[in-house]
């Protein structure tokens, strides 16, 4: 639970520093060209003014493999690294400043024997600077990313169930940047809206799924191991249905139940089952896979995002962006975004055309809907109204391909199994668009969407995504 969390923020880590490192290289050797030519050091060190763009990649290309090793190792061992290190702004801003020091300290050494020239020392001097920015940037944005009432992905929220003392010492350990308790289930009415070390009673044991309502949820984490084993058992299967991690710290339960990943973090044991099997390295991977793709198709398609506005505009007024909150991941809320397609009052027609709904469930579909105009009718056939929707994909808020992000009122609609659809980053794209969309029946798309939860795999991702080409160049079930 924790350790994996640890895992991935390092993995994220890792691999914006090597970015950062390759990008601070690239800048580098202009940007000090043009400082030293700024500050006349070439005349005064009796250089030619004659060296060029080129001849500063012949000196520092040999230096990139030494500059990615050299930083990332004092990365490492100045804690930089380590997520759980940060304390502060002023920690992430000195750690990060010293690596890069230590780093200009031995690159500026092997240099010396290298025999490079005054170009070289400038080169790297820019480039730590460079890099020492990119760096307490990107760690400050994942810090405040961090707050307590902050939505991020990064942030594991703990449900803890069993209101005794054993919260404390649970809660001392989970407490930290980026695993937040959020409150306690008790066993019984007694303590109802009170507070045990600090964390609120949130309800009871049975009232699970009406938190699951109001509140972020990653993990359910019994706290109280005098539970005999059906109950135990019930409740895991419940968390399995709703897609929560179900965690437990009582060592007597660990033989009983199965699929667990046992942590030890501060001498404390964490007993893990997860809902959904999926390894800090693909989660990684997918959202590495989204953010290139979705930046890609953003640049591919701006002509797109000028001539469509304009269109919308003409045909109907209202803004050309529609902005609805969707629900994301485990509760997280977010803004989607789509090209309108629709009156802009559609929301408000919406009650007077329930009667006429024609899908069962709490979804609304109806074939004619005199919501949508003229424009819109064509960006839905050619599925450009969710174009904006690789926005969404850019900030992380959804996933290229997975479950469709519902709205409020649908999730309260939810049967308990079908809950477990909002255990995943939500997508564009998912088994529903490639199978008919809306000439499908609300189960059979919710079955869909499990079907896609409990088999993923990044080759299942890219299967979609053709699939869903051939689905919108045949328009089929668009509405």
């Amino acid at each position: 639970m924790l350790k994996e969390q640890e895992k991935y923020l390092f993995q994220v880590f890792l691999l914006f520093d090597f970015l950062s490192v390759l990008f601070a290289y690239i800048v580098s050797a202009p940007l000090s060209l043009s400082l030293m030519d700024l500050l006349s050091i070439h005349k005064t060190m009796g250089s030619s003014l004659n060296y060029d763009l080129s001849s500063a990649w012949n000196d520092s290309i040999l230096l990139l493999p030494f500059l990615l090793i050299c930083s990332l190792l004092f990365l490492n061992l100045f804690g930089s690294l380590r997520p759980a290190g940060f304390q502060g702004v002023r920690a992430i801003i000195l750690r990060t400043g010293i690596s890069c020091l230590f780093s200009w300290v031995i690159m500026s050494i092997l240099t010396f024997f290298y025999g490079s020239s005054e170009n070289v020392i400038g080169f790297l001097l820019t480039f730590f600077f460079i890099l020492w920015i990119f760096l307490a940037f990107g760690r400050l944005c994942l810090y405040f990313s961090g707050r307590n009432q902050s939505p991020s992905e990064f942030i594991r929220h703990v449900l803890i169930i069993g209101a005794n003392d054993n919260v404390f010492k649970i809660g001392e350990v989970l407490d930290n940047r980026w695993v937040k308790v959020i409150g306690i289930l008790a066993d019984n009415d007694t303590s109802l809206g009170g507070m045990v070390h600090g964390h609120p009673i949130l309800g009871r044991v049975k009232d699970l799924d009406s938190i699951l309502e109001k509140h972020i949820v990653d993990i359910a984490l019994l706290a109280d191991g005098s539970w005999d084993t059906d109950q135990i058992h019930r409740l895991a299967r419940h968390c399995d249905t709703v897609g929560l991690d179900f965690a437990f710290t009582s060592p007597e339960i660990k033989n009983k139940l199965g699929g667990h990943l046992k942590e030890t973090t501060d001498e404390n044991h964490f007993f893990l089952i997860k809902s959904i099997r999926r390894s800090p390295r693909q989660a990684l991977l997918k959202r590495l896979i989204d953010f290139l793709v979705s930046a890609f198709l953003i640049v591919l398609s701006l002509p797109l995002w000028v001539i469509i506005p304009v269109l919308i505009k003409r045909d109907s007024p209202g803004p050309a962006l529609f902005r609805q909150e969707r629900i994301g991941k485990n509760g997280r809320r977010f803004v989607m975004y789509k090209f309108r397609s629709m009156v802009h009052d559609a929301e408000d027609r919406l009650e007077s055309l329930m009667s006429l709904n024609e899908v069962d469930g709490p979804a609304f579909k109806m074939k004619g809907d005199p919501r949508i105009t003229r424009i819109g009718k064509i960006l839905r056939r050619m599925s450009l109204d969710e174009l904006p929707q690789l926005l969404n994909v850019l900030k992380g808020d959804m996933s290229l391909v997975g479950p469709r992000p519902p709205i409020f009122e649908e999730v309260l609609q939810y049967q308990t199994w079908e809950r477990k659809r909002l255990s995943v980053v939500p997508g564009i794209t998912c088994f529903w668009q490639v199978s008919g969309r809306s000439e499908l029946k609300f189960n059979e798309w919710m079955k869909l969407d499990m079907q896609y939860i409990d088999n993923w795999s990044l080759i299942l991702d890219l299967k979609i995504l053709i699939m869903t080409i051939s689905a919108v160049l045949s328009s089929r079930g668009a509405q």
